[in-house]
């Protein structure tokens, strides 16, 4: 829970060519996404919609500032994009 305020960014000083691999796992999971947009709280393969908030992006945008490189920068910022701007999700079509 709240893994994207501190345990991710630890990880990407401890380890980056792991947090590569992660991000490299939500971009795949943002192609695969009926709805085009990073996980929320995905469960077993279907998103539960259960959290607030797109916390796949600060880990990604953290990562990359840091200078984890090694996947996709357009296809993060893309996804980052679509899941901040994707109107079903918390009303955001009313903004």
């Amino acid at each position: 829970w709240d893994v994207y305020r501190a345990q991710q960014p630890l990880m990407v000083l401890l380890n980056p060519g792991r947090s590569t691999d992660f991000i490299r796992s939500l971009i795949a999971a943002r192609e695969a996404s009926p709805f085009g947009i990073l996980p929320i709280w995905a469960y077993q393969g279907l998103e539960t919609w259960c959290m607030i908030g797109y916390h796949a992006v600060p880990v990604i945008a953290d990562a990359y500032i840091k200078g984890v490189r090694g996947f996709d920068a357009d296809a993060a910022m893309r996804a980052m994009v679509a899941s901040a701007t994707y109107a079903p999700y918390g009303d955001l079509a009313d903004y």
